[in-house]
């Protein structure tokens, strides 16, 4: 049937019959149902009443209405028809219910089922060592069962369960080893519905100097240096930057070494950076040698050991 052909059956009207006209009823394309089959979000709403549908066709017109999908059940009288499906556990493939006469679709449906249980967001966290994270909390969505859990598989990390607004948050205990946490996961669960598992990490703590080296050693008249023998840029001033992922302004620089003069740069209250400049030396005897120690105070971590010496005279 061409467009013009319906448009004039769409327009014609005889004595004894009234206008001639293709119509599904109510106007919507799209229904889900819940996972227990009972709720459908149908014309914008969630209702707990079958999916029903008016069918109007013309006059000695006939219509049938068919789907994709098997768990989309059909119940169809003269002039209408309703659809349901079965409780489920996983949300099964989406469906396409069509509506025809003859060659002519009068509605195409998208039909989708929830799944007994869903989680939001669903991607893996990563804490720092300190215990922070982007994503702590998580939508739980129970839609058949009710009532759900979430559990963690390791001591490090907390979960706390809040049924009433169905939401649950982790937490992690700051990690000031030298290792990283064991990785964990946070399995939901909900009758017998396919649990969910989120992936949870924490990052070990690091505390790294560049250029990094073990030995400094600067000119006798302190313009110039070295660092693992490998000359420094800069003429009586050197530059270190301080890399870490822990708390930063719990990190010292601190030498004894009364010849050379340490300072500090601190971003928002973060110790990002460290110049080193030395006395120079107008005597034979050689500057005492010494050390440079940075360290990540309140953990485990080892401290980064810089030894200083100059070249005597």
């Amino acid at each position: 049937m061409t467009a013009a052909t319906l448009l004039m059956m769409l327009a014609s009207c005889s004595k004894n019959e009234g206008p001639q006209i293709w119509e599904v009823t109510p106007e919507t394309s799209y229904v889900c149902f819940s996972a227990d089959g009972l709720s459908i979000l149908f014309t914008d709403e969630w209702m707990d009443e079958p999916a029903t549908f008016t069918v109007t066709v013309p006059k000695k017109e006939t219509w049938n209405v068919t789907s994709t999908q098997p768990w989309v059940h059909i119940a169809k009288t003269k002039n209408t028809f309703t659809l349901s499906a079965d409780p489920v556990d996983i949300a099964p493939e989406p469906a396409i219910v069509l509506v025809k006469s003859g060659k002519y679709v009068m509605r195409s449906l998208f039909v989708k089922q929830e799944a007994a249980l869903s989680v939001y967001p669903l991607n893996p966290v990563v804490f720092s060592p300190q215990g922070a994270a982007d994503n702590e909390t998580f939508h739980v969505y129970a839609n058949r069962y009710k009532e759900w859990d979430a559990v963690s598989s390791q001591s490090w990390l907390s979960v706390s369960k809040n049924a009433d607004e169905g939401t649950f948050s982790l937490s992690a205990a700051a990690n000031t080893s030298t290792t990283a946490s064991p990785p964990a996961t946070v399995t939901v669960s909900s009758g017998t519905a396919t649990p969910i598992v989120i992936d949870v990490t924490q990052e070990k703590p690091e505390l790294t100097v560049t250029p990094s080296g073990t030995s400094l050693v600067f000119a006798v008249n302190g313009y110039g240096a070295t660092l693992d023998g490998k000359p420094l840029s800069g003429s009586n001033l050197f530059y270190f930057n301080i890399s870490t992922n822990i708390n930063a302004p719990g990190i010292t620089v601190t030498s004894p070494v009364y010849w050379i003069h340490i300072g500090t740069l601190t971003v928002n209250g973060v110790l990002t950076e460290f110049s080193v400049s030395a006395i120079p030396n107008s005597s034979y005897t050689p500057h005492p040698p010494g050390t440079i120690t940075i360290k990540a105070n309140n953990t485990d971590l080892p401290p980064v050991i810089i030894n200083v010496s100059q070249i005597p005279r």
